[in-house]
């Protein structure tokens, strides 16, 4: 609506990220040469762009400051680890591909704890993530209600800002499942029937 302002611009103010932190059931320790190994060995042989990918990723763990990984499960430990945090800012919580290794009701219980969150401080939650699966969580995207909801082999790319009880989701694009293109949405309800399928 014309004049109307978006749930989003009340996060115009915040300048600056304060702290970046990942939870993993299992973290490992970068530095540690059996634990990259490790990683490197769920790569295929032939997926030498993957491989690249990856020892990027631990030469940026090497030199990067400020950035810590704590045990947690994403479907029960969430709102309390994001509870700990310091502050009232916004926090953002990304995923990418985590959908896809739980089941319905582990989905539906990352939700929850995202929503327990956001009554202490907004949270929104960027994603990336199979579009069937996001169909299970309760989004309020119009584009998963149609066909793109059985349209897993490329990923949803949108942000819903959850703030004490009000939701606001958005869908913004289609990507491959590792993020190396997007598709802009269209529209706020754009089906991606013109994106080939992959």
């Amino acid at each position: 609506m014309a004049g109307s302002r978006s749930p989003w611009s009340k996060w115009a103010p915040v300048r600056g990220i304060t702290r970046r932190l990942g939870i993993d059931q299992h973290p490992i320790d970068p530095d540690d040469p059996d634990a990259r190994a490790w990683l490197e060995a769920f790569i295929w042989p032939e997926q030498t762009g993957e491989l690249a990918t990856l020892r990027g990723a631990f030469g940026l763990a090497a030199v990067a400051s400020g950035v810590s990984v704590v045990t947690g499960d994403a479907t029960t430990d969430t709102a309390r680890i994001l509870g700990e945090l310091p502050g009232r800012e916004p926090v953002v919580v990304f995923t990418a591909s985590l959908l896809s290794y739980l089941t319905a009701p582990a989905r539906t219980a990352f939700v929850a704890q995202l929503d327990e969150a956001a009554r202490r401080r907004p949270v929104a939650w960027v994603f990336a993530e199979a579009p069937g699966l996001l169909a299970t969580t309760a989004l309020d995207i119009a584009a998963l209600r149609g066909p793109l909801a059985r349209r897993n082999s490329l990923y949803l790319v949108g942000a819903g800002l959850r703030d004490n009880g009000h939701r606001h989701d958005q869908l913004l694009g289609l990507a491959d499942p590792y993020l190396r293109w997007i598709s802009l949405a269209r529209s706020p309800a754009d089906d991606f029937q013109w994106v080939p399928v992959g």
